[in-house]
């Protein structure tokens, strides 16, 4: 299992772009990584991203959250 950070599945794609709009996941990474692309794709990883948290301690929607998954 690998810590992962994941859009909230419950919802579809149309309502997580209206939850990203803010912008405030991407800019409060530290990495510069354009955080709300990545959640309104749906695909959350990225070589870049540290985990640090950022994005998701700072979306007001909590939208994006830590997740486990399985390696692939």
């Amino acid at each position: 299992m690998i810590l992962s950070i994941t859009c909230d599945d419950s919802q579809n794609t149309q309502h997580q772009e209206i939850n990203v709009q803010c912008g405030r996941c991407t800019k409060y990474c530290p990495m510069s990584l354009n955080v709300q692309a990545m959640a309104v794709k749906g695909n959350m990883d990225h070589h870049e991203c540290v985990l640090c948290g950022e994005c998701v301690d700072n979306c007001n929607k909590k939208v994006l959250r830590f997740a486990w998954k399985s390696k692939k």
